[in-house]
């Protein structure tokens, strides 16, 4: 039993494989998971035109295992991006997205709700010095070093780009307050 259709990293892997096909996907590992497997990202744009034109939009998924909707959101996402509708191709020509499509690696592979297979919430680890705003402290947990040091890349390394949308999806909800 499932709380939610499943969608696994053998799938993702599988999806990624087929993808990176294409001239216009880059497919990098931005870093590990505690249990060495890697953060994947892709990046996505008309590679005939000056990435110095165009802006970024960033979208990460699965920071909570158990919410495999942002990996189907996102393979649809992709899947139109690559699809060659005007739409998809004007897209690319304007922006470059990079997407992170599973956060939480491990704690999809163990089949976890939320946490990884350390018990911790991604979501409410990121541990922010107080005297460096923009610096994690050292428990902050290694995959959110990893997903922060790849946003931090793209905003301030040498492909630096502005930003227009920055997504981090969620497929759940808690009660209203």
């Amino acid at each position: 039993l499932a709380h939610f259709y499943p969608y696994t990293y053998t799938q993702l892997d599988a999806y990624l494989d087929d993808v990176e096909q294409d001239a216009r996907v880059t497919r990098e590992a931005v870093g590990q998971t505690v249990e060495g497997r890697p953060i994947e990202m892709l990046t996505i744009t008309d590679r005939d035109l000056p990435d110095d034109t165009k802006r970024r939009i960033w979208l990460h998924g699965r920071s909570h295992p158990a919410e495999t909707g942002s990996s189907f959101l996102l393979e649809g996402l992709v899947d139109f991006l690559l699809s060659g509708e005007v739409a998809a191709d004007e897209a690319l020509e304007r922006f470059v997205f990079n997407v992170v499509p599973m956060h939480n690696v491990d704690g999809v592979v163990v089949g976890n709700y939320r946490t990884t297979p350390q018990s911790i919430n991604l979501e409410d680890s990121w541990f922010y010095d107080p005297d460096e705003a923009y610096e994690l402290l050292d428990d902050a947990p290694l995959e959110v070093h990893v997903l922060r040091d790849a946003f931090a890349d793209l905003l301030l390394g040498d492909d630096a780009l502005p930003v227009t949308v920055a997504v981090n999806l969620h497929s759940s909800n808690g009660p209203p307050d």
